[in-house]
């Protein structure tokens, strides 16, 4: 590992309130990766949008599953249908350039 990345694991850890420990991390070969999932319904954009610039860029992979049905088991529309304009703006790199 470079320097650079030593700056940057110790950056991250600080960020996330976790040591860095060099000696244990000679050993991996690449950086860790971040994923995160949640269920998604009807969402407010505002609540979807601060979670996203407020995890700008540190998610690897983000998956989001909807259902067709309340907890309720009542019938829902879902929102974020191949080809929609909801589904697009979430793949649009609102989480990251990378995720």
């Amino acid at each position: 590992k470079t320097e650079d990345d030593i700056q940057k694991e110790t950056q991250c850890g600080k960020r996330y309130g976790s040591e860095f420990n060099k000696e244990k991390n000679e050993r991996r070969k690449r950086r860790r990766r971040i994923f995160w999932g949640s269920l998604i319904a009807d969402d407010s954009w505002h609540a979807i949008a601060a979670h996203a610039a407020e995890s700008f860029g540190l998610y690897h992979t983000v998956a989001l599953i909807e259902s067709n049905t309340t907890q309720t088991m009542t019938k829902r529309d879902t929102r974020f249908d191949e080809g929609s304009l909801n589904l697009k703006v979430l793949q649009s790199g609102v989480f990251g350039p990378k995720t």
